[in-house]
C-alpha cells in the first residue's frame, strides 16, 4: 500500500489540494520529498510512510510530522486514499 500511496502523491503533482480546515495547496516532489509550494514546508517520504499508518480524522494526531496538517489532508483525500 505504502509504495501505491507515494505513486499517486507523485501522480497528484501540481494538482490543488485542502487542508481539513480549507487552505487549499499545491506540492512538487523532489528527490524524495514532497515540497509544499505555499509554504517553505517539505515533507520527506520517510514521514508520508510512518503516516499512512495513522488512519485517524484528528489533525493534531499527526503534529509530529513536517507540515502536519498537509500531509492529513494529502492521507485524506480520495485521489491518494482509496
Amino acid at each position: 500500500m505504502v509504495k501505491k500511496v507515494w505513486l499517486r502523491i507523485k501522480q497528484a503533482e501540481g494538482q490543488t489540494f485542502y487542508t481539513k480546515t480549507g487552505i487549499p495547496f499545491t506540492y512538487h516532489i523532489r528527490n524524495d520529498y514532497i515540497i509544499l509550494e505555499n509554504t517553505n514546508r517539505s515533507i520527506p517520504r520517510k514521514q508520508v510512510e510512518e503516516a499512512i499508518s495513522i488512519q485517524s480524522d484528528k489533525v493534531t494526531d499527526y503534529n509530529k510530522y513536517q507540515g502536519y496538517a498537509y500531509l492529513y489532508g494529502l492521507l485524506h483525500d480520495a485521489r491518494i486514499i482509496s
